[in-house]
């Protein structure tokens, strides 16, 4: 992930986690919504929202520090103007790039947001954390692009009844044995700490800004079949082996990448996507405190020792197999096609 997260990210790892709720900002106003439902009228998907909290100087910033591509059209969204559902804008929180997510979704994350029939702006920024902890788990441990289904064999929905925003998140099932760590669980006031970004594509992200059908989804876990079974043993090997969410983290952030942002699927495996643009010239690593403290502001643990025999992530120095590479590739184009390559017989996991 390619930065040091500016003073305000700062901020907001530093303080405590208190519960707020979702119909009011951090200074406690209600939304429009919250006023007509106390007067008994129906609110419009608009009439959740309120004006953004950042501004086009912290905007800028981000784009200093690398977290912004110059290609990608920003605003604020202040005073009185609210985006529309109708265009190809996105509202951005801060919270979630923090987590690791970024413009242009990854595929994983759309496939994700298109299953439950959920959107962006429904996750809350712990949901994003999981998903890019896993992501990064397939990627560099696994050396596979992330799996729906193995994503629901470690996770299942749930629904917070408080409002549009944040109103989506995942826990972890429980008697499963999967890389274990402690995330933050309350990130206060982030709901109206966003932006609007603009990519001029559609994503399966971004919908009509409605509140998510919960009753509909599919909680239980899918059958495994032989290559669930595989792939749930090779995670059990990793957690044998010390794998935790700490080191999971600390990968994502010493790559200087974003999980949840689609790129080249090979990227991993050069220099590219390691471009860390907020550091001097003369600093070629991202000094220790830093990586201390994001692995800390995403989670509630700090950075963890790696014990001896620990399993080494994919990476230039240490490369998947050939095979392993080509379906890497494969799979992240064409994510369709693996019941194909199942049956004959090319998965390796």
């Amino acid at each position: 992930m390619a930065s040091n997260s500016p003073d305000r990210a700062a901020a907001a790892a530093q303080q405590d986690p208190e519960h707020q709720d979702d119909a009011t900002s951090s200074n406690g106003s209600p939304t429009k919504a919250q006023r007509m439902m106390d007067a008994g009228e129906i609110p419009e998907s608009v009439d959740y929202w309120k004006p953004g909290e950042i501004d086009e100087a912290f905007i800028q910033v981000l784009r200093k520090t690398g977290w912004i591509s110059d290609l990608v059209i920003t605003k604020e969204n202040k005073g009185d103007m609210c985006f529309s559902f109708d265009t190809t804008e996105i509202s951005v929180f801060e919270s979630h790039m923090i987590c690791g997510f970024n413009l242009p979704p990854s595929k994983f994350l759309e496939r994700v947001c298109k299953f439950y029939k959920i959107e962006l702006i429904h996750l809350k920024p712990q949901a994003v954390a999981l998903l890019s902890l896993f992501s990064t788990l397939c990627e560099c441990w696994l050396g596979t692009a992330p799996s729906l289904d193995l994503w629901r064999v470690y996770h299942e929905p749930c629904y917070y009844s408080s409002g549009l925003v944040g109103c989506v998140s995942f826990n972890r099932r429980r008697n499963i044995v999967y890389p274990p760590f402690a995330y933050r669980r309350s990130w206060s006031g982030y709901r109206w700490k966003y932006f609007l970004m603009d990519d001029s594509h559609k994503h399966d992200i971004k919908g009509k800004g409605l509140l998510p059908y919960h009753q509909g989804w599919i909680k239980a876990a899918p059958v495994k079949d032989e290559r669930l079974k595989r792939m749930v043993a090779k995670v059990t090997e990793l957690v044998t082996n010390g794998l935790r969410g700490e080191h999971i983290v600390e990968e994502y952030v010493r790559r200087c990448f974003f999980p949840l942002q689609h790129w080249e699927p090979l990227a991993m495996f050069g220099e590219w996507p390691r471009n860390p643009k907020w550091l001097p010239s003369e600093v070629d690593k991202i000094p220790e405190e830093e990586v201390k403290r994001r692995v800390r502001s995403i989670l509630e643990s700090n950075l963890q020792p790696k014990p001896e025999g620990f399993p080494e992530p994919y990476s230039a120095a240490n490369p998947a197999s050939e095979v392993c590479i080509f379906l890497f590739a494969l799979l992240s184009c064409h994510a369709n096609h693996l019941s194909l390559l199942m049956l004959l017989g090319y998965v390796r996991t």
